[in-house]
């Protein structure tokens, strides 16, 4: 599919998006992979009315399987922790 890069006029300019997906600004994408982790961690299903959030290369929107783990550790490796997070 074709992306719109920006993803609308008053977006950072390495943003994009298509009819499915929307990417994140370059600096803010490792920030929001590793939230994404954290919240597959966190979200076990172990406690009373949650789901087993999973991490997955097939996201389904009828699942609890979100994201694209391969994408999220790219923008990991690319974007890593600043002195904000690290500190936090």
């Amino acid at each position: 599919a074709d992306c719109t890069t920006p993803a609308h006029k008053e977006a950072a300019p390495s943003t994009s998006k298509d009819s499915d997906r929307f990417q994140p600004p370059a600096e803010e994408r490792g920030d929001l992979a590793r939230s994404l982790m954290y919240m597959a961690v966190r979200y076990d299903g172990s406690e009373e009315a949650t789901t087993d959030l999973e991490l997955s290369d097939c996201p389904c929107p009828y699942t609890s399987h979100m994201g694209v783990l391969s994408t999220l550790l790219t923008w990991h490796v690319q974007d890593p922790p600043d002195e904000h997070e690290r500190t936090r």
